[in-house]
């Protein structure tokens, strides 16, 4: 879904299409033009209705406002943590508890289904949490979060939980199919979007983004 921002001097329009390339017919008058390709469906309406009324506008039009000042408040929102649905590769909506920790035994069932499907056999979370390189890992996040990165719970509402990171890491190293998904996704979200924003050449975000994550 693409979310754009359109002007023609008299008015702003801030809409939503499934092309844009293909809706802009429809503006022949347009001045300026801003879009995000390719979003989440509701991430785009919402910010959508966010937009509209924070400029007071009753409609999607927008009078007596500048362009500039719509898109970046569009961009303020890109930048905000509105959902928490992180891993919609696998189209799923992963439960965590009340102290920020996400269910590792949630996620495995739908890495499993996925794995099924191709014909392989299921994965256990004691098989990640065995792996040496899982061992590495979570030291080096317990020594950045000064608390234990992963708990497990007993009874209802049991299982073993783990941050964020933790549960990046478990995906990446569930399946080879999974990993490309969670990689595809954080690449149109992470870097794409960084250069929807920003400007930035796609070549040019993504060395940004290398070099964020090796520390350079």
């Amino acid at each position: 879904m693409d979310l754009y921002v359109v002007s023609n001097g008299r008015f702003v329009k801030v809409g939503i299409s499934e092309n844009f390339e293909n809706r802009k017919r429809a503006y022949s008058d347009i001045n300026d033009v801003f879009v995000l390709h390719d979003m989440d469906e509701d991430l785009a309406y919402y910010i959508e209705a966010l937009t509209v009324d924070n400029f007071n506008g009753s409609s999607e039009y927008l009078y007596g406002c500048d362009f500039n000042q719509v898109v970046d408040f569009v961009k303020s929102k890109m930048n905000t943590k509105i959902f928490k649905k992180m891993f919609s590769p696998l189209d799923i909506e992963i439960s965590s508890n009340s102290d920020g920790y996400y269910s590792l035994s949630n996620l495995v069932t739908y890495v499993n289904k996925v794995r099924n499907e191709k014909g392989k056999n299921n994965i256990f979370v004691a098989d990640y949490l065995r792996a040496k390189a899982t061992e590495d890992f979570v030291g080096l996040c317990k020594n950045k979060y000064s608390i234990n990165p992963i708990i497990a719970k007993k009874g209802k509402g049991g299982g073993t939980y783990a941050v964020a990171e933790i549960v990046l890491d478990f995906l990446l190293w569930s399946d080879p199919s999974v990993k490309y998904n969670v990689m595809s996704w954080m690449y149109k979200n992470k870097i794409e979007y960084s250069n929807f924003l920003n400007n930035f050449n796609p070549n040019k975000a993504l060395n940004i983004a290398i070099n964020n994550a090796i520390g350079v």
